[in-house]
């Protein structure tokens, strides 16, 4: 199973055999199968921008990456990779970016692995030092358009645990990042709003 973000409304790629786990109780919900016509997806994209008919929208195939790979041949791909730190105290570190709250993530800057990026992107966005890294939690996914080409981007997102001693965070005003703040997660899901849904997402992971 895939789960793409647009504008925050959720586009799940599933196997064919699934869909009897998904049957909508209301009409804001569409499931539809995929018929190998990249093209289609053009439209489900459409589907995510206003005025907003469906809250979600479900897709079926029976190898679901085709659809990924099917989306990739239509729009460019963006590759990032951030991380989930915490601290001494099982606080973990959020920043507040573009009147979201959101985790340290950046795009993979060419020779870099993936790791790299992910710690490399945590020290330009925060100021923190002393990184650790250990596992690879998971992957999100999101497509969004430019204001300047209104062009369609993937960005497929590679997340990493990671854990450093409690310091003060100096974030990075010109990628737009207002505030940084050390939090535990229950904490951080209760009382700061809004966040990407493809953030909570990775939390659960955790």
């Amino acid at each position: 199973m895939y789960k793409i973000y647009i504008n925050e409304i959720p586009v799940t790629l599933i196997k064919s055999e699934m869909t009897g786990s998904y049957t909508p109780i209301k009409d804001d919900t569409l499931i539809l199968p995929y018929l190998g016509k990249p093209r289609s997806l053009l439209q489900i994209i459409g589907l995510c921008e206003p005025p907003y008919r469906f809250k979600e929208i479900i897709i079926y195939a029976h190898e679901p990456e085709k659809i990924i790979d099917a989306i990739k041949t239509l729009v460019k791909e963006i590759v990032a990779a951030g991380g989930i730190v915490y601290n001494e105290f099982n606080e973990v570190l959020f920043i507040y970016r573009r009147g979201f709250w959101d985790l340290p993530k950046g795009k993979l800057d060419p020779g870099e692995t993936l790791e790299q990026t992910a710690i490399r992107e945590v020290e330009e966005e925060t100021g923190i030092k002393g990184l650790s890294l250990h596992e690879h939690i998971g992957n999100t996914y999101h497509i969004f358009r430019t204001q300047k080409s209104s062009n369609y981007y993937l960005k497929k997102t590679y997340w990493y645990r990671m854990s450093t001693q409690k310091q003060a965070i100096k974030v990075q005003k010109e990628e737009d990042i207002d505030e940084a703040v050390w939090l535990t997660v229950p904490t951080f899901l209760k009382e700061c709003k809004p966040i990407y849904n493809n953030i909570r997402d990775i939390l659960k992971k955790v």
